[in-house]
């Protein structure tokens, strides 16, 4: 059955007037972007239909829709041709929060991934050199290689507003520099962007941003920062920004819960900054936000340095890490043991406050989240955890980033639940 209805429309027209129907179909679609948005079957649901323009023969086309189509959901991807056309589509029935990158692979008869059939699992790791991005949708202000790519976003997903302008100039001050060890064993590349306009009288928020090169290359954060701080999203913050290593052993090296390196931003890298002219706010207003394996990291910061941040900022953390690699993403079960729910059990409530972000359809994770959230609530942490409508994806991570930044650093209110199901919106969970 063909669930949206402008597709069946489609299909009547091809049958009484031929092509000048679909041309007139890609046409008004061109017109008025994509995807195909359409109200579902129940209140708060939406159809969306992601399209692909047949424009020389291909076996097949392959939607690669964050945690919607990838890793064991393949054949949820694989989109059909409408009969007699040259429309591939593939339709989905989705919450109207929700918000999910996506590209495209047309694919021939002897395709490496797909011709011996769909796969069961697709790593879209080694996909994603070979994917592009929807011609009618690149990207919202993304150009130049910048921004999120193909993104589709329902009415109430969390605004992404601050990152509509991908090309703008920050106002203010931006700087690099290599930050040497006092020991000379590690040098880092770090960048940094200090806000125009008047200094706040208790001195500039700081925020500590792991993987600096994705967040300022492809995403232009002081150009966002710029536009919250414009928008009284949040208060004036500078960044200080610490890229981390192309290859993906290396990166696991620098962000896999290693105390060296959370031992590094926080007695060497914090102190050399607030040294260098700026006046800076202090603990309470100063926030350490990492994504993935930086979101393991910003919970070690919590664990092992709880005294340097006022809060720390975990975006979809890398949950199944454990000291001894003797886990991945891939053989993480329901029923293995989080490293991380080990620690927090056993560490001393500490000052920091801790934000923890994932997406509804991160599965395992989140639902692992879940239960260290709860533990910390009964510990007495001062923690969240808000579950977004995507996926393990910059774009909802940006999003959530300025509702981070938002946040005040302080206490949480005294009436806040702390207990999954205990009063509160199923999206987050607050203490």
């Amino acid at each position: 059955m063909m669930e949206s209805p402008r597709l069946r429309e489609l299909l009547h027209a091809v049958r009484a007037r031929g092509s000048a129907a679909v041309d007139e179909f890609w046409d008004e679609i061109i017109g008025s972007g994509m995807p195909l948005i359409e109200p579902g079957r129940e209140p708060d649901r939406w159809l969306v239909t992601l399209l692909w323009r047949e424009r020389e023969p291909i076996a097949g086309v392959y939607a690669l829709v964050n945690r919607l189509t990838d890793k064991g959901r393949v054949a949820d991807g694989m989109m059909r041709r409408l009969s007699g056309t040259d429309v591939w589509f593939v339709t989905f029935d989705v919450a109207d929060t929700l918000r999910s990158s996506y590209r495209f692979y047309p694919f021939g008869e002897r395709d490496r991934f797909f011709g011996n059939g769909v796969p069961a699992h697709l790593d879209a790791k080694a996909l994603m050199a070979r994917v592009m991005p929807d011609p009618h949708n690149p990207g919202s202000g993304s150009s130049g290689g910048r921004g999120f790519g193909s993104v589709l976003e329902l009415p109430s997903a969390p605004s992404l507003a601050e990152w509509k302008q991908m090309e703008a100039r920050p106002a203010g001050t931006l700087s690099a520099y290599d930050f040497t060890t006092a020991t000379g064993a590690d040098t880092y590349r770090i960048r940094q962007y200090i806000p125009a306009g008047p200094m706040p009288a208790g001195g500039l928020a700081m925020l500590v941003l792991l993987d600096a090169q994705r967040w300022f290359d492809d995403f232009n954060v002081p150009a966002a920062i710029d536009a919250a701080i414009r928008a009284g999203r949040c208060a004036p913050v500078g960044v200080i920004g610490v890229e981390s290593p192309a290859a993906p052993q290396d990166r696991m090296r620098q962000l896999g819960a290693n105390r060296r390196f959370v031992r590094m931003l926080a007695d060497e890298l914090i102190p050399f900054a607030e040294s260098s002219g700026v006046r800076w706010a202090g603990r309470e207003r100063r926030m350490l936000c990492g994504q993935s394996l930086g979101g393991l990291t910003a919970l070690a910061a919590a664990l092992w340095t709880p005294q340097v941040y006022g809060a720390v900022l975990a975006q979809s953390p890398s949950v199944w890490w454990r000291p001894d690699g003797s886990v991945n993403p891939n053989t993480y079960t329901d029923s293995s043991n989080s490293w991380l729910f080990e620690q927090f059990g056993a560490a001393a409530v500490g000052p920091v406050r801790i934000l923890i972000d994932a997406g509804s359809n991160e599965g395992l994770l989140t639902e692992h989240l879940h239960r260290l959230q709860d533990m910390l609530s009964d510990r007495g942490f001062r923690s969240r955890l808000q579950v977004y409508t995507g996926g393990h994806d910059y774009a909802c991570w940006a999003a959530a980033m300025m509702s981070g930044l938002a946040e005040p650093c302080g206490a949480m209110p005294a009436d806040a639940p702390s207990r999954r199901g205990a009063g509160r919106s199923p999206a987050s969970e607050d203490r």
